[in-house]
């Protein structure tokens, strides 16, 4: 709670401050909460990523809006939702999250069947990385990319002003891992759906684990923006006034 308590104030700071946009938080919990037994878990000292977002989601006022997608995840854990050798969660954990925020910010989700996939096999991944662990690497995992069902275009920016085009949402090059999501960590990149005109753009304030869902986003939104908050440098207040950000 001492370090949940300040993250929900940030949040609700910055709602403050984006006068005239609704600001949506969605918290994702991790492959620990599901995949360790429990007897690890109590030998780990591990708290509850449950109890941690709900109380999260219970500082908030107002002008924020939570979007809680642990059922989601718990409810379908026993599929492929998380890399196995890498700390980031896979394309269809991401697929169930855009469900849960489109629900909660009244747009439509495109089915899962409507986007195409590439899958990469062989991909190991930051924990084998960091541990070279002989039980991982004999265990690989798969990249799963999904193609958004429209006609986009992708664009990738250092200052969120000057952007230029990509040859797609994601990088096909399987070197990449999992920064074939989204082109990796960018200081903005922006995804053009020219197939809707609903009014609604969406600016995705994220870390690494918002690029999984980004290219989803791309089919509910007539305009997405990804802002890794680590690298981008301008005012976010600005950029999104400046964009017509919803």
């Amino acid at each position: 709670d001492e370090s949940a308590q300040p993250y929900a104030q940030a949040i609700s700071s910055f709602a403050d401050q984006l006068s005239g946009i609704q600001v949506y938080n969605l918290v994702v919990p991790n492959h620990s909460e599901f995949g360790l037994p429990q007897r690890l878990r109590d030998s780990l000292g591990c708290g509850s990523q449950r109890e941690n977002t709900a109380y999260i989601y219970s500082c908030y006022g107002p002008s924020v809006q939570p979007v809680d997608i642990y059922n989601s995840m718990d409810h379908h854990k026993e599929e492929y939702l998380y890399f196995h050798t890498d700390t980031h969660w896979a394309g269809l954990g991401a697929y169930y999250a855009y469900q849960d925020f489109c629900a909660t910010a009244g747009v439509e989700a495109a089915e899962l069947s409507d986007f195409s996939v590439t899958s990469y096999e062989g991909f190991l991944g930051y924990l084998y990385q960091i541990t070279g662990l002989d039980c991982l690497s004999q265990h690989p995992d798969h990249i799963d990319l999904y193609e958004p069902p429209c006609s986009y275009t992708a664009s990738v920016s250092q200052d969120g002003e000057n952007f230029t085009q990509l040859a797609g949402v994601n990088s096909a090059d399987s070197s990449m891992g999992y920064s074939m999501f989204l082109w990796g960590d960018n200081p903005c990149l922006r995804i053009e759906n020219h197939d809707l005109s609903s009014g609604r753009k969406l600016a995705l304030v994220k870390e690494s684990y918002g690029n999984a869902i980004g290219p989803f986003l791309a089919a509910s939104f007539d305009t997405v923006y990804a802002i890794d908050f680590r690298s981008f440098g301008r005012s976010l207040p600005e950029v999104c006034q400046a964009n017509g950000v919803t």
